[in-house]
């Protein structure tokens, strides 16, 4: 009986001793180098070092992988993708597998009776959650074994169509495009997007087109458009949702880094006059720093009981060395206005305003904004006085008109300035400049619900002038739309599909002027809300502007021209997984009902 037990014993020490050995059991190991999201080298024996016998290959799912010789050729025709977006979602699918499996201990559960040669056949748990379950789930893996996500896979497969992938040979620091003989016999390269490239990262001469005069040039791609123009006076930004899915709390983006720069650069003085504000930790601790080192900080901004918008404006109010919002106690039709300004004015010398507010969305470029910098102390002056007059408390219909209006003349531009409500800036000015239009009329909006400007671009259409408008997905069910009437009547309207805002309040007008602010285009825009809108002549910036909106354009699908996608839908590309109420009805991606698989 006690050699049968001591038999017995030795054989499940062996069994334990087998199963640590191979990681059978609840043996922790972690993941030394992932060589695609489904063949990893995993630490199986426990001493940190990848030795034979240690891959894992995650069996019964298939992904795309960024390695050039392990490209999927018949899953990509199942898909239906191109090599250049399998590539592109190769890139998404890494990104995500390395977040999962970064710093993470795993356990390996091979399959009964399975090897591929000299991988293992399996699976590997992340506490205790399939690892291959996730790929599936999330839309980054293909099976006919076990359930995925089509839907998420689709998702996935039109945000790889906004990525311009290209292969950078790391040894000599040239990139080429995707299908490049001379990028495929490269030994040492990545996969990465375009945008990614690092600094005197150079172009292939001969998968990239040469120019007349004989130099190699970078074609612009369809994917990407220059974000800023300047004039030496005027520097105009303009963020493009379409390629930005993601939103990121840092401050790495170029309109960030702008907004930065002009803060940590002041000497004397920062006026803020914010809708709303969250918080971007380095645009936080500037301010903080500048308040330190002496420079006169002061905030005005709306008050609003939907906090949760802008949770931080009492955080940069408490910085400031005097602030004021727009409550007036007593006064619920003033207290409904809306202190809408997104400006900041530097050293009273220069001054930053648009339709940026300060927030993720908008600092991150996930949204699309027009926003203008101004070196002028005789504009920064009209702006400071508007901004003295909300600090002193007198809000909305409260404020005095100035005693005259002035057109400021830079190096490059015409300039007016102009304030709601007490300019009554659409019916008194834009409209001027809508009804005296004579070649075309386009305008990237929020919102347009102004029955006057609406009857203008329907005047304007008839007597010849090309009229187009681009509009977000969020305001064309308002009640007060304008968005059917126009297309009712012939005017082109697209509605945007991207998860981003098309957050702009601006009109472009034969290649000469440019209008552009806070004040979108309604009756409160003009009538009740604190807003600032500039009419800027400049030809450079118009163009620039123009083509941009036609970028822009031809990036929505034609279908939009007549149909329009919600907001937050299978339409909008990346709003079912971005993490964002887009449409504002409380219900998050999935959750929605608008993300539904049909």
């Amino acid at each position: 009986m006690k050699k049968q037990f001591l038999t017995q014993l030795f054989f499940i020490a062996i069994l334990i001793l087998f199963c640590l050995w191979r990681g059978f059991c609840s043996f922790e190991s972690v993941v030394l180098k992932m060589f695609s999201p489904v063949l990893l080298a995993v630490d199986l024996n426990g001493d940190r070092q990848f030795e034979g016998g240690e891959t894992v290959c995650i069996s019964g799912i298939q992904t795309f992988s960024d390695n050039l010789a392990d490209y999927n050729e018949e899953l990509a025709q199942k898909l239906g993708v191109s090599e250049k977006d399998a590539l592109a979602l190769a890139y998404l699918t890494k990104d995500y597998a390395e977040s999962l499996l970064s710093n993470k201990s795993v356990k390996f559960v091979e399959d009964s009776g399975s090897k591929n040669g000299d991988c293992h056949s399996g699976d590997v748990l992340i506490d205790n959650i399939s690892y291959r379950k996730q790929l599936l789930e999330e839309g980054f893996a293909y099976s006919e074994e076990y359930p995925y996500n089509s839907r998420k896979l689709q998702e996935h497969i039109a945000s790889a169509k906004l990525i311009n992938p290209v292969i950078l040979n790391n040894k000599s620091k040239k990139y080429h495009e995707i299908g490049c003989k001379f990028g495929k016999t490269a030994q040492d390269y990545s996969i990465l997007p375009e945008s990614e490239l690092p600094d005197g990262a150079l172009p292939c001469k001969w998968c990239h087109k040469n120019s007349a005069s004989g130099e190699t040039t970078l074609e612009l791609s369809t994917n990407v458009y220059p974000d800023r123009i300047s004039d030496g006076t005027v520097k105009m930004y303009l963020t493009d949702m379409t390629n930005n899915l993601k939103l990121r709390n840092d401050c790495s983006s170029n309109i960030c880094q702008a907004f930065l720069n002009e803060i940590k650069s002041a000497e004397t003085s920062i006026d803020i006059a914010a809708y709303g504000w969250v918080s971007i930790p380095e645009i936080d601790e500037a301010v903080k720093a500048a308040v330190e080192r002496g420079v006169k900080v002061r905030f005005v901004y709306d008050f609003s009981a939907k906090r949760s918008y802008y949770p931080d404006s009492a955080k940069i109010a408490r910085y400031a060395v005097s602030s004021k919002n727009d409550l007036k106690p007593g006064d619920s039709r003033q207290s409904g206005y809306l202190m809408h300004n997104k400006f900041m004015i530097f050293d009273g010398k220069k001054v930053a305003t648009g339709s940026l507010n300060y927030s993720k969305t908008d600092f991150s470029e996930f949204n699309s904004n027009c926003i203008l910098f101004i070196d002028s102390p005789e504009i920064a002056k009209v702006y400071t006085g508007e901004f003295v007059q909300m600090l002193s408390g007198k809000f909305h219909t409260d404020k005095t008109k100035r005693a005259e209006y002035i057109t400021y003349k830079t190096a490059g531009s015409e300039i007016q300035v102009y304030f709601s409500p007490q300019d009554n800036a659409i019916t008194d000015r834009v409209l001027d400049y809508v009804n005296n239009a004579k070649k075309y009329i386009y305008m990237p909006v929020f919102v347009i619900t102004h029955k006057p400007l609406e009857a203008a671009l329907l005047n304007a259409k008839a007597r010849g002038v090309d009229v187009k408008l681009i509009v977000d997905a969020t305001n064309v069910y308002a009640t007060k739309s304008s968005v059917q009437t126009l297309r009712s009547k012939g005017i082109p309207v697209k509605v945007e599909n991207y998860a981003g805002k098309l957050h702009s309040k601006s009109i472009i007008i034969d290649d000469e002027y440019i209008l552009a602010g806070s004040m979108n285009f309604s009756r409160s825009g003009e009538s009740r809300n604190d807003e600032n809108i500039l009419i800027i002549k400049n030809p450079r910036l118009a163009v620039f502007y123009r083509d941009f909106f036609n970028y822009l354009w031809a990036k929505i699908p034609e279908v939009y021209l007549v149909r329009s996608p919600r907001a937050e839908s299978l339409d909008s590309i990346g709003s079912c997984f971005d993490g964002i109420d887009n449409d504002f009805d409380g219900k998050i991606d999935s959750a929605d009902e608008g993300c539904f698989a049909r």
